[in-house]
């Protein structure tokens, strides 16, 4: 009997051990590889509708094309390569560079026209030949939330 006891006490301990897997928002970066290295943006939350037991999130931005100037400028060249990087809340055991999303996607605003970018599972695309300053709308989607990331970029040779 006190054999039984001793093994569903294990078993009762060791649940406590589990890891967190609460996924809180996550925050996102655009890296743009230069000659002297790679650099990463930080881009900014606007449209959110998130939850998770770390508590829900929503915010609204009426109109990102107006929001997006407001932002630091981020500087890429026609054609360059770039990827986004999706960081969970590391408040909530998260790490850098997990590919939590079901999905990423890249827009870029200018002038209430829309240019959608190709994006591969690894959050990689390339920048249009077009030259300009953009706003880039980011959406990044798991099977129930959805977090908006906008950054403002600077497309010049």
């Amino acid at each position: 009997m006190k054999w039984v006891i001793g093994i569903l006490l294990i078993f009762t301990v060791s649940g406590c051990f589990a890891e967190d897997y609460d996924v809180g928002l996550p925050s996102a970066r655009l890296e743009v590889g230069e000659m002297d290295g790679l650099l990463a943006y930080p881009l900014t939350e606007a449209n959110i509708s998130w939850s998770s037991s770390s508590g829900e999130v929503k915010n609204v931005v009426l109109d990102i094309e107006e929001f997006g100037p407001n932002q630091n400028k981020i500087f890429a060249h026609p054609n360059q390569e770039a990827r986004i990087d999706i960081i969970e809340n590391e408040e909530n055991s998260g790490s850098s560079g997990a590919s939590w999303p079901d999905s990423i996607a890249v827009t870029l605003w200018k002038n209430g026209e829309d240019t959608d970018l190709d994006v591969n599972e690894d959050g990689e695309f390339t920048f249009p030949n077009t030259e300009g300053t953009f706003v880039m709308e980011v959406i990044t989607r798991n099977s129930s939330n959805k977090a908006q990331y906008v950054g403002y970029v600077e497309i010049k040779k």
